[in-house]
């Protein structure tokens, strides 16, 4: 994450957005000091809770290998802002249809 660093201290209007593999916890102040605006997390670390905590604090959450149907389900019930997937054909399929409520 150090090169985001060193990008946002030269331009302060580019979007960044670190990739994360592992949960973060309380990563706020992490993310404020490198300037970001979004965060990009494995799905399989993902909950509920964890998008509340991002989204509360003005963080949007793109998360990524979302390739199965059911991944892709459980995406958009937890509101995540976007899906990075290899198949995108499923992603638009599934998604078309879908009232994130049910």
């Amino acid at each position: 994450h150090q090169s985001l660093f060193k990008i946002n201290k030269y331009n302060k209007n580019i979007d960044l957005a670190p990739l994360f593999y592992a949960r973060i916890h309380d990563g706020f102040d992490y993310l404020k000091k490198m300037g970001c605006k979004y965060i990009h997390t494995y799905y399989k670390v993902l909950d509920k809770n964890c998008i509340k905590y991002f989204h509360n604090k003005g963080i949007k959450i793109n998360t990524f290998t979302v390739n199965k149907k059911i991944d892709i389900l459980k995406m958009k019930r937890i509101a995540v802002d976007g899906i990075i997937s290899d198949n995108l054909e499923t992603v638009l399929n599934t998604v078309k249809n879908i009232n994130i409520n049910d």
